[in-house]
């Protein structure tokens, strides 16, 4: 009839685009990985798709996130980059290493057979 309109449960599946798969799109979007974000109030999953790549939604940020370094418009200096933090990691570790070689040295009897072994006992050789 002309005018009529179709009364059904099931969305059209011809020459409607993209309506012919709605199945398969349905399961694909039911199979997602879910956002890990969780309510502060009441500590339950978000449940919404995770963005691709991520472990969290749009609404938890999951396409958030800056430039790093210079290129990010919030830098100020480059004390707290991750190179930096490796310096200060290396340096502490060295500082700490020769701090223990100087212990051994006083502790030592003075021969080169006590120093050895006490750098030994240290972890230094």
């Amino acid at each position: 009839m002309v005018g009529e309109v179709e009364n059904s449960t099931q969305p059209p599946t011809n020459g409607n685009r993209g309506w012919a798969h709605w199945p398969r799109a349905t399961a694909m979007a039911h199979a997602a990985p879910r956002c890990h974000a969780r309510c502060k109030h009441s500590r339950k999953p978000c449940g919404n798709p995770a963005v691709k790549g991520r472990r969290v939604c749009r609404m938890h940020g999951g396409k958030g996130g800056g430039a790093w370094g210079e290129r990010n418009g919030n830098y100020r200096h480059g004390r707290f980059t991750k190179e930096a933090k490796a310096l200060w990691s290396r340096m502490r570790s060295e500082r700490l290493r020769l701090a223990a070689l100087l212990r051994a040295l006083d502790e030592s009897d003075g021969s080169e057979a006590g120093l050895e072994a006490k750098m030994r006992a240290a972890g230094l050789l």
